[in-house]
């Protein structure tokens, strides 16, 4: 196991932080956006059943 005083280590620890939190904001970005597509493609065959 490699020290956590290892300031290199250290470094990588956060840079894997960092782009463990971009992973996860790009992650919840495409969810919502499907979640629009869906709702509007869902909005659309209702209206088009309706009229």
């Amino acid at each position: 196991m490699i020290s956590k005083a290892n300031p290199q280590f250290r470094r990588l620890g956060n840079l894997e932080r960092a782009y463990a939190h971009l992973m996860v904001i790009k992650r919840f970005r495409y969810y919502v956006l499907m979640f629009w597509v869906k709702r509007s493609f869902l909005c659309n065959i209702v209206s088009g059943y309706t009229f």
